[in-house]
């Protein structure tokens, strides 16, 4: 949820916390496809996620069976080094090894909070909202009152995923982008795997 910060009265707090997003939302920020490969969809894939505690395996899964549910044979570098640093050296033997014609690359490169300001007329009515019997003098007053200057802080998450070819290890795909107000990391993988499939489906990396 969106941190709000704001000098208003009540009835303005009930405005702001009605426009506080909620769900993630992911958009694209930048992208790149090697024209040598384009529109040659994939038939296999590692999966290798650059996060050193309990996230990277959890993020390799649930990128695993996403393709898994485009008809791309996915595996895990988790499954041949549970724990650790990934061995480079490792990951393309193994990967070589199972058939893995690609690998698919997941890290994160931002972090933090960035600040939206608005300005809302938040007029200051009795409880019950506008008196009907009231007097134009005091209905304008309300309506024509100093409009209020309020900050909404929104959390965000960057990632960038890069497709590898797995024999000659050139970059096939790249996608930088960015979700915002993720509730959890189940919240922010749903979004975010969601919207790189798609991607790749568009640009006919996947079927």
């Amino acid at each position: 949820m969106s941190n709000v910060f704001r000098k208003m009265p009540i009835a303005g707090i009930i405005v702001a916390l009605m426009l506080c997003s909620c769900g993630a939302k992911t958009i694209m920020t930048d992208s790149w496809e090697n024209p040598a490969y384009a529109g040659k969809a994939i038939k296999s894939v590692m999966v290798v996620c650059f996060l050193n505690d309990s996230r990277k395996m959890i993020v390799e899964n649930a990128f695993a069976r996403k393709f898994e549910e485009h008809g791309v044979k996915a595996i895990t570098s988790t499954t041949i080094i549970p724990q650790g640093k990934p061995n480079r050296e490792k990951i393309l033997s193994e990967a070589r090894t199972r058939g893995c014609e690609t690998i698919f690359a997941i890290r994160s490169i931002e972090s933090g909070h960035e600040g939206e300001e608005r300005q809302m007329a938040t007029p200051d009515y009795p409880p019950g909202g506008i008196d009907q019997g009231g007097l134009f003098a005091d209905d304008f007053a309300h309506i024509y009152a100093p409009e209020t200057t309020y900050v909404i802080l929104k959390k965000f998450i960057k990632i960038e995923c890069r497709l590898y070819d797995g024999t000659s290890e050139k970059l096939i795909w790249w996608v930088t982008s960015e979700t915002i107000e993720p509730d959890s990391l189940k919240d922010l993988i749903h979004s975010l795997s969601n919207s790189i499939m798609n991607n790749l489906h568009k640009d006919k990396l996947i079927n």
